[in-house]
């Protein structure tokens, strides 16, 4: 069955809280009560055919990439437009936290850290890998060589934020804002891009490949010695934007905004313009 991402969305309004699963408080007390009545756990490890909290740590870490895997493909439907109340009381010690971990080198990958406000901070090469960072804020950060492939990032802010040579391969950047962002080489391959905002952005050098794009905005960005492949674009904004020298192959723009669209010197073998509005086209 399919997941159902209005009812999620209902059920964590309803409690406050960023849909999560969260086991590890049942599992210490299934610990707690096996320590209390033996014949417990050898009744579990008879049903479970071997050791009942190795067995349920495994079913439970699969049963977090199933649920990882299905929520970052639509978090931006699910996440609310606020912090939820019970994550604001920490966010002041979680941005410590962050700011020394990376500062001491540390891997920050796999974390929860939704909400963080991280703004104008020094956060080069920091690893982000597979973190929870929905409604996270960055504006101004530079995060040079950041590692944010496969991170949950719905609805967070990186306006005027340094990103060049950052990772956001498979990540799910829906209704993020990257306005006027510097973004030179930056990896987008398999991300979630839904009503994303470009606008102004340098991506110089973007490698974006596979992948369907709805209602994003791209307007007045420079997408310029970008290699772009088997992409399609839907009702998105191009105006004023330049892909000069870039490759674009075997990609559709459809119902797309291309007004004043530089592609001087870009390769477009086998991509098409569908319902498209070219107006004031600069090809030389």
């Amino acid at each position: 069955a399919g997941v159902d991402y209005d009812e999620m969305a209902d059920k964590s309004r309803q409690e406050g809280a960023l849909p999560r699963i969260k086991v590890a408080a049942e599992l210490e007390n299934l610990k707690t009560a096996m320590a209390i009545a033996p014949e417990i756990k050898d009744q579990l490890q008879a049903q479970l055919g071997g050791d009942p909290i190795a067995v349920l740590k495994q079913r439970v870490h699969e049963a977090e990439e199933k649920f990882r895997k299905g929520y970052r493909l639509a978090a931006e439907r699910v996440v609310g437009d606020q912090i939820p109340p019970s994550r604001r009381e920490e966010l002041a010690a979680l941005r410590e936290r962050v700011i020394e971990d990376i500062a001491a080198g540390k891997s920050l990958a796999g974390q929860d850290l939704a909400g963080v406000q991280l703004s104008g901070e020094d956060l080069r090469g920091a690893d982000f890998r597979d973190c929870f960072l929905e409604l996270a804020d960055f504006t101004g950060a530079d995060l040079t060589k950041a590692d944010f492939s496969g991170a949950i990032l719905a609805k967070s802010k990186f306006s005027r934020a340094m990103l060049d040579s950052a990772d956001f391969t498979n990540a799910n950047l829906g209704k993020v804002d990257f306005t006027d962002a510097n973004m030179h080489l930056i990896r987008l391959s398999g991300a979630v891009l839904n009503e994303t905002t470009f606008v102004n952005a340098d991506l110089t050098g973007l490698v974006l490949e596979r992948g369907q794009f709805i209602h994003i905005d791209w307007s007045a960005s420079r997408i310029e010695e970008a290699k772009i492949g088997s992409v399609t674009f839907f009702e998105c904004k191009f105006n004023q934007c330049s892909f000069r020298r870039s490759e674009i192959g075997k990609s559709i723009f459809m119902k797309a905004d291309m007004n004043n669209l530089n592609i001087s010197d870009a390769n477009l073998k086998e991509t098409i313009f569908v319902e498209t509005n070219l107006q004031a086209l600069d090809a030389k």
